[in-house]
């Protein structure tokens, strides 16, 4: 199993543990879903793209990096600071915590500084390459967008 198997599938798990909380809620409480559980599922989702995506973008700079291409350095560092910031927040989320909201505005900020770093590479994808680090930028954007919602 190889590393990305391994953080996604715990993060799936991570993900479980939420839908799981959060039925339970729903059987003993009103089925209901607020405003608030509604911007936080959106959120829990946006996060788990954003760290998949994330996850391709880090190989793919790791692998250009190995080549010898040292312009993708910032990338894969901001890529990796992004993806434990965005994990790190799906548990919080997802865990319910008094601190989740501050922790969301917390990850914009994270994932801003990425798409920022992958931007950087659009030139490229118009020629077909580079196209993880676009997907991650997109991710990115979506999920600074949410995380912000989600705190506000």
């Amino acid at each position: 199993m190889d590393r990305r198997t391994l953080i996604i599938g715990s993060m799936t798990g991570v993900a479980s543990t939420y839908a799981l909380q959060k039925s339970a809620f729903a059987a003993g409480a009103s089925a209901k879903q607020t405003p608030a559980s509604a911007t936080a599922d959106k959120l829990v989702k946006a996060l788990l793209a954003c760290i998949g995506t994330a996850e391709k973008c880090k190989d793919q700079c790791f692998d250009l990096l190995s080549e010898g291409k040292k312009e993708f350095a910032e990338c894969f560092k901001t890529t990796d600071q992004m993806l434990s910031m965005c994990q790190t927040t799906l548990h919080i989320v997802s865990m319910d915590s008094p601190l989740a909201k501050r922790t969301a505005l917390l990850c914009a900020e994270f994932c801003k500084a990425c798409a920022d770093t992958c931007s950087k590479h659009k030139e490229h994808f118009a020629h077909n390459m580079h196209l993880d680090c676009k997907a991650c930028m997109e991710a990115c954007i979506e999920c600074e967008k949410l995380c912000r919602e989600f705190a506000a």
